[in-house]
């Protein structure tokens, strides 16, 4: 089912969301990591008006990213839509893609009505995967921004640890604090 947003997109409603609370909260949860998920995308491009757009490079994030909201959004997604979403040349974008797709995290279908297309969307771990990330660094991020009183200051830093990315206080920085105030 569609429904139309305040800023007139149309997003899927998740099985159950329209009754009860339980509905409701998986909707609220999945509208709010396509706002989070849309903003991150913003803010890679907003990047690129500062710094040299060589400087960072990462298709495959931009892949996800970009099929994660196309997801949410009901959007079906060309593969070549989908290079030109990654900003680099279309075979380093191609690359890329048959990358995600090995790993699970993408799948190709055919077009019905003409053959020589092809769409591509993030496989039911993948959506899995970029919903958990998203609503994560929500949480994250705000957390920082709120100086840690979202939970009475006890960070899910052994948590983060657990998850293999090497920094056991779930913060990121080697130094084992964080990025507040170091701008």
């Amino acid at each position: 089912m569609i429904r139309m947003q305040g800023n007139h997109t149309r997003t899927r409603l998740l099985p159950g969301a329209e009754g009860g609370p339980d509905g409701r909260l998986a909707q609220a949860e999945a509208d709010s990591a396509l706002r989070w998920a849309r903003e991150i995308y913003t803010e890679r491009r907003r990047r690129d008006r500062f710094f040299p757009t060589d400087l960072f490079g990462e298709p495959s994030w931009d892949i996800l990213l970009d099929l994660f909201i196309a997801s949410r959004e009901s959007r079906r997604v060309p593969t070549t839509s989908a290079c030109i979403g990654a900003h680099v040349p279309p075979t380093t974008a191609l690359r890329w893609l048959r990358i995600l797709e090995s790993r699970g995290l993408v799948e190709r279908e055919g077009d019905r009505s003409d053959g020589r297309r092809t769409f591509v969307r993030l496989s039911t771990q993948g959506l899995k995967i970029m919903e958990e990330f998203v609503l994560s660094t929500k949480t994250a991020l705000l957390r920082g921004a709120l100086g840690d009183t979202m939970d009475g200051g006890q960070a899910d830093g052994a948590e983060a640890g657990q998850r293999g990315n090497g920094h056991a206080n779930g913060h990121g920085s080697a130094n084992g604090g964080s990025a507040k105030g170091a701008a």
